[in-house]
């Protein structure tokens, strides 16, 4: 025969009436989980613009191990928000990276997948209004590693998943025939 038995937990703890938001920050209001709920018609747009601190950090608690994200804003009013990222290092230190910034409506970043990334912080400049589509991490791509040589070429590698473009640094240029060509 089968026995089953209820066991409640937590019975004197009671619940929340609004669920925990994964994403946080220092000053924005409103329903800042629309950049992670996976539907690209809804946007969160913060009611005011940023005073130069406004910020967003969004953890990532699985699949850390990432070849690219992508951050979709309003392609109109381009916010040039500064995008830095956190990485668990294999002796267990948190280093943090500038990636970049958010210059365009889809702004990708590429990472090799080997290292651990767990979370994103987003900071929009002052006099903008923090706006974000949705914020889509990836993984599983294979990853072609882009790296120079030669007397001038910059010293950072590019990762590259396959099938994507990527942008080269703007000192990144070979010669033909003595000619600089960029």
């Amino acid at each position: 025969f089968l026995r089953i038995n209820e066991i409640e937990f937590n019975k004197t703890i009671a619940a929340a009436d609004e669920p925990i938001s994964k994403i946080e920050t220092n000053s924005l209001t409103g329903d800042l989980d629309l950049m992670i709920d996976g539907n690209i018609s809804s946007a969160y747009v913060s009611e005011h613009p940023s005073d130069g601190t406004a910020y967003i950090k969004y953890p990532l608690t699985e699949n850390t191990k990432l070849t690219s994200a992508a951050f979709l804003q309003n392609a109109a009013e381009i916010t040039n928000a500064e995008v830095k990222a956190e990485f668990y290092e294999e002796d267990g230190t948190i280093t943090e990276e500038v990636l970049g910034t958010l210059g365009a409506g889809i702004t990708s970043f590429y990472f090799s997948g080997e290292k651990n990334v767990i979370s994103f912080t987003v900071t929009w400049p002052q006099n903008t209004v923090p706006t974000l589509y949705e914020i889509l991490p990836v993984s599983g791509e294979t990853v072609h590693t882009v790296s120079f040589a030669g007397e001038g070429a910059p010293d950072s590698v590019l990762y590259c998943p396959e099938g994507k473009n990527i942008r080269l640094p703007e000192n990144a240029f070979r010669q033909i025939a003595g000619t600089d060509v960029t």
